[in-house]
């Protein structure tokens, strides 16, 4: 249905304002902005763009994962990008020739150098023909909206804090899948009622956007 997609990879300038996540005396970070627009297009006597839904996320991410490990760069992508609706052939385009190229280029650039945060933006358009489509378009606005309202609606404040909370000894899942970091021994982290475990930090904030769990979709109770 989607008439083309435009992908804009870029640093912003200022990097000096991003303040690196606590306890990372030594690790250096990718601070990714995403923002995702899809607008319809209506071909008149000129050609017209209305908006129709914007996306923003914020993303800290080890600059190891995305640089020196191609599996987990693809699954930190592919599951950024799945979030917002892309199908998984552009996905995979994404990631092999603008992500990760475009986080060498920040990460070799002399300018960089001294900075522990580096901010990598990244602008996602779909333009769709709303006249040479209209019924598909009309019936894929309705179901998009539903399913954009379910998926961004915030779990409820009494089920995150009824998250389980316990210390990681050992488990199949040896690193939280946000922010992609490996758990330490006796790190305290959350469990999800689905099992799946997340560092505390970043299972909070996830489900203050949405409810359902970043791996398996599994639906928190809504206020």
């Amino acid at each position: 249905m989607a008439f083309f997609y435009d992908l804009n990879v870029f640093q912003e300038n200022n990097v000096n304002h991003t303040p690196p996540p606590p306890n990372t005396i030594f690790d250096k970070y990718f601070h990714i902005k995403l923002e995702f627009n899809h607008v319809l297009q209506l071909c008149y006597t000129e050609n017209v763009h209305i908006p129709y839904y914007t996306i923003n996320l914020s993303y800290m991410i080890l600059r190891s994962l995305i640089l020196y490990d191609c599996k987990d760069c693809s699954r930190f992508v592919h599951s950024m990008l799945s979030f917002i609706g892309l199908p998984p052939e552009s996905i995979q385009g994404l990631v092999s020739d603008h992500v990760f190229r475009y986080g060498w280029r920040m990460e070799r650039d002399p300018m960089n150098l001294d900075y522990k945060v580096l901010t990598m933006a990244i602008n996602i358009t779909v333009v769709t023909p709303y006249d040479d489509h209209r019924q598909e378009i009309d019936q894929a606005i309705s179901e998009s909206t539903s399913s954009a309202i379910t998926r961004f609606t915030p779990a409820s404040k009494d089920a995150i804090q009824r998250l389980e909370k316990m210390r990681f000894v050992h488990d199949d899942q040896c690193k939280c899948m946000i922010c992609l970091e490996e758990f330490s021994i006796g790190v305290e982290t959350m469990r999800m009622p689905c099992g799946h475990l997340y560092h505390g930090e970043c299972i909070v904030k996830w489900l203050e956007t949405s409810h359902m769990c970043p791996l398996c979709r599994y639906e928190m109770p809504c206020d």
